[in-house]
Order: C-alpha cells, then structure tokens, then sequence
C-alpha cells in the first residue's frame, strides 16, 4: 500500500515540475516575441526619419550657393534640425539630425562660386 502513495506523490510531483518547466519556457518565448515586435518596430520608426531626413538633404542639395549661405547655421524643419555651416570657401556641410542627437545624414557640397568679371 504505501508504494501506491509514494507513487502517487511522485507523479503529481513530476505534473508540478512539468507545469513550471512549461510556464517557464512560455514567459521566455512570450518574451521573445515582444522583443522582435519592439525591434521591428525600432527599425521601420528609424527608416522612416532617414527617408525624411533625405528627403530635406535633397532639398538643400538643389539649392545655389547664395541660398546655402543664407540659410547656415542651425534651423528647426519640422521635426529635423538642419545645420549647414561653410568649411571652406567652396564647401558647404550640410548635416540633418534629430534635435539634441547625432547626424542621420551628413554630406558635403561643392559650390563654386562664379566670378562676374570673368571672360
């Protein structure tokens, strides 16, 4: 008789020991999945301010020297910072970042300047 109840300890013994081996490899697998879904959605959020951010490098690109040198320093565009600053007479950099942060996007641009007196 008391083989049975031993047994019978054991076997709900191994259910307990199961049940948490189970739960255990739940809560990390539930994990896992709530990891990728914040990384995937990390990466779409950074991609989508990259494409904005070469969308306004793009934009400054097109402009001539005179307007670059207008609009140098540091300047609010939307929810970007536009820093274009001259380093040297025929270069212009031109960075685009989050306010507060590093660059998304940096480029340099060559701009010669025409002589008027020129032939």
């Amino acid at each position: 008789m008391r083989r049975g109840r031993t047994r019978r300890g054991m076997t709900l013994l191994e259910v307990l020991v199961a049940l948490v081996l189970v739960g255990t490899a739940g809560s990390a697998w539930l994990l896992l999945l709530a990891e990728t879904r914040l990384g995937i959605a990390t990466a779409y959020s950074r991609e989508d301010r990259v494409a904005r951010a070469a969308d306004l490098l793009r934009d400054v690109a097109q402009r001539s020297d005179s307007t670059l040198l207008s609009i140098i320093g540091r300047r609010r565009v939307g929810d970007l910072e536009l820093r274009v600053s001259v380093t040297s007479p025929h270069l212009f950099e031109v960075v685009v970042a989050e306010p507060g942060r590093d660059a998304l996007l940096r480029t340099f641009l060559y701009r010669p300047r025409e002589d008027v007196d020129a032939h």
